[in-house]
């Protein structure tokens, strides 16, 4: 029998579960929400060196684009399930204790990186919707993370 990839292991942990469980709570939660992505943001602003790469740091912060853009209620075209998947992703980001604990340096972050590549592929579409309606100069202001 193979071996599950890093990222079967990763979707199927107490901790991604866990994360997804929560995803509801935040959604309704505007409060607890914008919280979720100034962690998210001061994480990101942490990182440095290769865990810091640019395509990995431009996912992260289309991500919390999104999210900004939902809170504010500007963007409200994102499925549901969407939604709550990216919020789901970005609670186990800023989560220290996850699948590979972010307390190994470097390795740590290795779940991370790949939960967020994983995510990015999976909603391509629902992303590629966001970024065209930002360049499409609907939303008040890009930010750029």
């Amino acid at each position: 029998m193979e071996q599950p990839t890093l990222i079967e292991r990763v979707i199927r942990s107490t901790f991604f579960k866990n994360a997804q469980r929560k995803a509801g709570d935040y959604a309704r939660n505007t409060q607890r929400l914008a919280s979720l992505v100034e962690q998210v943001k001061a994480k990101s602003q942490r990182l440095s060196g290769e865990a810091a790469s640019l395509p990995f740091t431009q996912q992260v912060a289309t991500l919390v684009r999104m999210v900004r853009a939902h809170l504010r209620g500007d963007y409200q075209t994102i499925p549901w399930r969407s939604l709550l998947l990216v919020i789901a992703t970005l609670i186990y980001f800023v989560s220290p204790f996850d699948f590979i604990p972010d307390l190994l340096p470097i390795v740590g972050l290795t779940d991370d990186v790949t939960l967020v590549f994983w995510i990015v592929k999976s909603l391509q579409e629902d992303i590629q919707r966001f970024r065209e309606w930002e360049l499409a100069g609907t939303s008040p202001a890009v930010e750029v993370e």
